[in-house]
């Protein structure tokens, strides 16, 4: 059967439908191995293969969510004067009788790669009203998302004290402790160690803030790549030498593909050297379940970690977790940033990165666009392969971060990943809060965030900013600002106050300093 697929996956790219029609026309599977093609044909976003088997089992009497999917995303591309609104229907009808384990597999799998295949082909063109009309399919076979997208949905009424009110009843704020005045230390030799992100620079950021702090702080001068990690671990080794670091920070958002026991055999020889260095991992933009793979594959290389994901519960009951993370944002630059003293004003920014993958960012956008939602979109222009940024990363992001101060008003959007939790809040994914939520209260900007659990465990809606869920909310929201703005005003000095007070970044070095040298210390 495998050799069948990548058969059909080379005869998609050669974008031709004869060649297609003829092959599976000449094929004898089986209608069950017909399904297994199509679905896998789906995740791996080659629909033009997958539409021509789903119509070839339409013809022959055999009806499945599989096939309408297939049939709708297809129709849209490669047939779009066909009226898919039987079709439609039939697939709402199909996907209300899965079960919730099915659910959970078509939007960890099946979705994304349907979504992003439409996507990847329509913006070849600048096609966003295609874009715009693959809503219709999302809600159709996922019913969580009928009333996220239901653009007919009467506006809510936006009472931000009530919101207010019921955030601080049920508030889960995470608490994180700072040394005494006698722990406080301002000279500790730490080592940053970059893992496969360079472009990112969070780990030059963090560098920053560290050395703001007090602390003395040296990059290691190259990047910890799979295919040189040895080489690379001998050059650490030797940094190590010379500066005798007592911490040991790595960015380790993207360390899933390294090798454990090349780390492990290295922190050996560390500390041989050193020890009482302590090996401290960094998250950054992962969801739960890719902190977990982290912990499960580099739980014995790390000795704590700092991360504001939230894994699922049973995960974070595991021993493994037992006082080894702390949930906080890290350090993402140095001071002197975030003011609110220009008048709020009532147009948001988005400045984000826009492509197609982010399937979930991409469908608001185009939805906001169609609908005429007043936004100021502000897209790719941040850009890690920028060669200013290259040149000078700390002086751009600045800049970035300076941009969003003088917006005064932020629209932040969730981010999505095949790892993302499922919700039995309706059967749906659950984005996670990014950096740019808690840059652009830290910035002094009025944040307004799509709704992700994470966030409400470091900010509180109605308090510190404002939460939407659905079209409909932050429809009301925009109109809120409008008509409502020294109350908008309120909330923005607040989420300001509060984050400089909580996340600042000398705060926020202190915490790391805490929970690294003084955790088992019960002062």
């Amino acid at each position: 059967m495998q050799e069948l697929f990548n058969k059909l996956v080379l005869l998609d790219k050669e974008n031709r439908f004869d060649k297609l029609q003829n092959e599976v026309a000449s094929l004898h599977c089986s209608v069950g191995e017909w399904f297994i093609i199509v679905q896998q044909l789906l995740i791996t976003r080659h629909l033009r293969a997958a539409f021509v088997i789903a119509k070839m089992l339409e013809q022959t009497g055999h009806q499945s969510w599989m096939i309408s999917l297939a049939l709708c995303a297809g129709h849209l591309l490669f047939n779009p004067t066909f009226d898919r609104t039987n079709l439609l229907q039939l697939l709402s009808q199909q996907s209300d009788t899965l079960t919730v384990e099915q659910h959970t597999a078509i939007i960890r799998y099946v979705i994304p790669g349907v979504i992003v295949g439409l996507s990847n082909l329509s913006l070849k063109v600048q096609d966003f009203d295609t874009i715009a009309k693959s809503i219709d399919i999302l809600k159709a076979a996922v019913p969580a998302y009928r009333k996220i997208f239901d653009f007919q949905a009467a506006d809510p009424e936006l009472c931000v004290e009530s919101i207010r009110q019921q955030a601080w009843q049920s508030s889960q704020l995470f608490e994180n402790a700072l040394p005494t005045v006698q722990q406080a230390q301002r000279c500790r030799r730490v080592l940053v160690c970059l893992n496969g992100s360079i472009q990112k620079g969070s780990g030059v950021r963090i560098a920053k803030a560290m050395s703001d702090y007090g602390w003395q702080v040296e990059m290691l001068p190259r990047v910890l790549e799979p295919k040189s990690l040895q080489e690379d671990c001998r050059m650490l080794l030797e940094c190590c030498r010379q500066g005798m670091p007592e911490l040991l920070l790595f960015e380790a958002s993207h360390m899933i593909a390294h090798d454990a026991d090349t780390y492990l055999a290295m922190k050996k020889e560390v500390l041989a050297l050193l020890p009482a260095a302590h090996f401290l991992g960094v998250l950054v933009d992962v969801d739960g379940n890719t902190e977990n793979k982290i912990i499960e594959k580099f739980g014995a290389f790390f000795d704590k970690l700092v991360s504001y994901g939230i894994p699922p519960a049973e995960m974070a009951s595991h021993p493994q977790f037992s006082g080894k993370i702390m949930r906080a944002w890290p350090p993402v630059f140095g001071e002197g940033i975030g003011s609110v003293s220009k008048p709020l004003e009532s147009v948001p920014l988005f400045d984000g990165i826009f492509h197609a993958s982010n399937w979930s960012r991409l469908l608001w956008y185009v939805a906001l666009r169609h609908y005429d939602c007043n936004i100021n979109w502000k897209l790719n222009v941040f850009s890690y392969h920028n060669e200013v940024y290259k040149r000078s990363p700390l002086e751009y992001y600045r800049d970035y971060i300076k941009g969003l101060e003088e917006a005064t008003c932020c629209l932040s959007l969730s981010a999505l990943s095949a790892d993302s939790p499922v919700t039995d809040r309706g059967v749906e994914p659950e984005g996670i809060m990014t950096g740019r939520a808690m840059e652009t209260v830290l910035s002094g900007s009025l944040l307004i965030q799509e709704y992700s659990p994470n966030t409400r465990r470091f900010l509180l809606p109605g308090e510190h900013y404002l939460e939407f869920h659905t079209f409909a909310e932050l429809r009301a929201i925009l109109k809120f600002i409008v008509e409502h703005k020294e109350e908008a005003e309120a909330v923005r000095q607040r989420g300001f106050a509060f984050a400089q007070a909580r996340y600042g970044p000398d705060k926020l070095v202190g915490y790391i300093d805490k929970f690294v040298f003084y955790s088992d210390d019960a002062s």
